[in-house]
């Protein structure tokens, strides 16, 4: 993979007219930029090498499909592709030794270092 490809997202101050509404004349391009932070927020289980993997491959022609564009479906959709599903919240939670537990891990811990 090549270096870390970062995109930002921009804001472009449009003027208005005397009705409030954007001017149709003034600008014939429109951007918009996703960041890796863009993709950690929907997979924060990603690294910020494999967020850019994703973006990178999202602007890849091949993979790019100018009809729906970039959205929050495609970037899941493209991070279970590369990664594989997102890990279950309810596999990663954290909960307390038990007593038997603990001696049980820390006999473990000094018969391997005898």
């Amino acid at each position: 993979m090549q270096g870390l490809r970062t995109v930002r997202l921009r804001y472009i101050q449009l003027p208005r007219n005397e009705r409030g509404l954007f001017s149709m004349n003034y600008k014939k391009n429109f951007y918009v930029c996703w960041h890796i932070d863009d993709v950690l927020q929907e997979r924060p289980d990603l690294t910020p090498q494999q967020a850019s993997q994703v973006l990178y491959k999202l602007c890849d022609p091949a993979e790019h499909d100018a009809c729906i564009g970039v959205n929050w479906d495609s970037i899941n959709i493209m991070c279970d592709m590369l990664f594989g599903s997102a890990p279950d919240e309810n596999d990663t939670e954290v909960r307390p030794m038990t007593t038997d537990e603990y001696m049980d891990s820390l006999d473990k811990v000094l018969k391997a270092n005898s």
